[in-house]
């Protein structure tokens, strides 16, 4: 009998039926045997699939996940570049328009000049708990917070990422953050993912 993982059962009832019959068997007791053989075989080709697809659904899972992380890393590494580009340039244009004098200089120090690490942002805006929080109200305060500390609005989409969970992390990692608009059509996904629409979401906030 062939050795291979799958077999052809017809293969494997005429081989049945020749090893039956150099037994001796012979009508019902021959057909019990062949049956009996073809059903082993079906059987050992039903745990070979199984084990197949298992190992296949988590080859997926574990390369879907290693994506994920990866992706991770390198959006925390480019949001950390780019808060301290933007902390280096405030210093520099800071430097540059200092006075001699110490404390009027503090005095013009804005709260939009100092977010300039995730550390800072996460102390002053509240991440989003969807179990308790509606996408609409926290999406106001988030961009309230983001104007007032005077971040391009280019870059909102993927700030946010630091501040969800659940879908809507799910849905700010799927998100194409290069796009015209990015923020404003991460904002439509949110909320027509929350039960939000144009129509409700404007007769609620203006």
């Amino acid at each position: 009998m062939a050795t291979s993982s799958y077999v052809d059962l017809k293969e494997v009832k005429e081989a049945a039926m020749w090893d039956g019959k150099a037994m001796e068997l012979k009508g019902k007791d021959l057909a019990a045997y062949v049956q009996q053989v073809v059903r082993e075989e079906m059987e050992r080709q039903d745990k070979i699939r199984i084990r197949k697809e298992e190992y296949e659904k988590q080859k997926e899972d574990q390369e879907r996940q290693d994506k994920e992380r990866e992706k991770t890393r390198e959006h925390e590494a480019k949001m950390e570049k780019m808060r301290l580009d933007a902390a280096q340039a405030r210093a520099q244009t800071a430097q540059t328009t200092q006075g001699n004098n110490t404390n009027n200089s503090n005095n013009t120090t804005t709260q939009r000049d100092n977010p300039n690490s995730q550390t800072w942002l996460k102390r002053k805006i509240q991440s989003f708990d969807e179990q308790k929080d509606d996408i609409g109200d926290f999406l106001k305060r988030y961009e309230a917070k983001m104007s007032t500390f005077n971040m391009p609005e280019e870059e909102w989409s993927e700030i946010l990422i630091d501040f969800v969970h659940g879908q809507a992390l799910t849905i700010c990692q799927n998100h194409d953050h290069h796009i015209d608009d990015s923020y404003q059509v991460l904002k439509r996904e949110l909320l027509n993912a929350y039960g939000h629409n144009a129509t409700t979401f404007r007769k609620k906030y203006f």
